[in-house]
């Protein structure tokens, strides 16, 4: 932002080495010529919160490359005896703590046009991607390309994958002769786990097809039963529940089919099952619920999760996005599953949606109800 702005702040700042006078206070000569300018790399300094430099000047932290400097806190703790002595010979200079505080506040609640703060900016983002559906389908679409190198490296580790997940399958056959392989998997501890980590593996990466290409959901397209679609899925992600004590459940019956492209429809599944799994707390509930009304099937997936600030909920179904909470809850994840998994909605017109209650669970504090949701359309 020019300094010509900046000369309308009552206290004299400070940005790029530049200091720029005030409309109350002209800079202090003391920080024109200060040969340091150390306030200005000081990382630890708290935006709004008063700080002395060694020189005995104020200086105040605006955004990530503003400070206010040149004044003189009258009521800070801890001065040195520079700062003392310029109390008492430059009273012009004076100013609470509270209304250094409250005049960097005003300047910042302007926005990302007078601040440089990321985190201002960052929030205008999400709030026009709330609102505007073209930007976010935008964002998306580049998002999407920076992944494009990742999706056209997956085929090796595909057939690798699927080559482990072969062994397992050899393995399992010689333990429990004639047992289809996932019902073997469930009964064997370590061949199981090298089972179902692989069908996971092959899952997500078959499902990076739709993420590179959407409209390949519309290829292929044949008729399925519903209940049994979900329930393959949800039965590989049991597995993986079961490891963290998340008591993953299905409740319903749905004796309908429909007709997509399977490939695309488990490909949902897959991305909404997986940050169901991943972020559920062990030893909560998580609950899938079939709901037929009329000529559609809406499908629901109930756990707590960590928080999804309001302006994130279109958000996290960007390619690479994850929610604050979420990376505090998980470290890792790329924030893939649930892109691919709206990207084919929008492609289908599934309706692929999230919500989140206010309320937050004793017995699991900083988690919330989460209910991700999408319909399909059976078959007359």
């Amino acid at each position: 932002m020019s300094g010509e702005i900046w000369e309308l702040f009552p206290f004299p700042t400070l940005i790029h080495n530049t200091v720029i006078d005030g409309s109350l206070l002209p800079a202090h000569p003391a920080c024109v010529s200060c040969p340091t300018k150390a306030c200005a790399s000081d990382d630890k300094a708290v935006i709004g919160e008063a700080n002395i430099c060694r020189y005995g000047v104020t200086y105040s932290r605006v955004d990530d490359n503003r400070l206010v400097t040149g004044v003189l806190v009258s009521d800070g703790t801890n001065m040195n005896s520079r700062a003392k002595r310029r109390l008492r010979t430059e009273p012009e200079r004076r100013i609470t703590a509270s209304k250094i505080a409250r005049s960097i506040e005003r300047a910042r609640s302007l926005g990302a046009g007078v601040t440089t703060d990321f985190d201002i900016l960052k929030m205008q983002v999400l709030q026009k991607l709330e609102h505007e559906p073209e930007m976010h389908k935008a964002l998306a679409q580049q998002l999407t390309r920076d992944f494009e190198r990742n999706v056209q490296q997956s085929h090796d580790f595909l057939q690798l994958a699927k080559l482990v997940q072969g062994h397992a399958e050899a393995l399992l056959a010689e333990k429990y002769p004639g047992l289809p392989a996932q019902d073997a998997a469930e009964r064997s501890p370590i061949e199981g786990s090298i089972f179902f980590t692989t069908q996971l593996m092959v899952l997500k990466l078959d499902s990076l097809v739709f993420l590179q290409d959407p409209q390949r959901a519309h290829e292929r397209s044949t008729n399925f039963k519903i209940h049994p679609m979900l329930l393959k899925y949800v039965r590989i992600y049991r597995w993986q529940a079961d490891q963290k004590e998340l008591n993953l459940r299905v409740e319903g019956e749905c004796f309908s089919s429909a007709t997509y492209n399977s490939q695309a429809i488990g490909a949902v599944l897959q991305g909404v099952l997986d940050n169901l799994v991943k972020y559920a707390p062990g030893g909560s509930d998580a609950l899938v619920r079939f709901d037929e009304n009329g000529s559609d099937v809406a499908i629901s997936f109930n756990s707590l999760g960590p928080r999804i600030a309001p302006n994130e909920r279109q958000s996290i179904f960007l390619a690479g996005f994850r929610a604050s909470a979420a990376r505090e809850v998980e470290n890792t994840g790329q924030g893939i599953g649930l892109a691919t998994a709206k990207q084919i909605s929008d492609v289908l017109s599934l309706d692929l949606s999230v919500e989140q209650s206010d309320d937050e669970p004793k017995r699991f504090p900083g988690m919330y109800s989460t209910t991700f949701k999408f319909t399909l359309r059976r078959n007359s």
